[in-house]
């Protein structure tokens, strides 16, 4: 079993970290984040199930095997784009300075 918030809808207000710290937490910039591993322990499980069910935004979801598929394709996509962006910008400064 894994969990992922969505940073969309999430508003960081703490409670699934407060309710599951084993598998919430909130990072740097203010949002929740679920841990990237499958969860065994039984205790945590029901812990981290009542964090999902408690997020007052609905943030939080139970990632399916399908779903772990799916995620692992958007971030391929998400990782060329930003590679694309990153690529430009150093084009960018390449052509300013051969121009000087």
């Amino acid at each position: 079993m894994k969990f992922k918030v969505d940073k969309d809808v999430c508003i960081g207000c703490g409670a699934c970290a407060s309710i599951c710290d084993e598998v919430f937490e909130i990072k740097d910039d203010g949002y929740a984040e679920a841990i990237d591993k499958e969860i065994t322990d039984d205790e945590v499980k029901e812990n981290a199930i009542s964090a999902m069910e408690g997020c007052p935004t609905g943030a939080i979801r139970e990632v399916k095997d399908e779903d772990k598929v799916k995620d692992k394709k958007e971030d391929k996509v998400k990782d060329k784009k930003e590679d694309k962006v990153k690529d430009k910008k150093e084009e960018k400064i390449k052509d300013k300075n051969e121009e000087k």
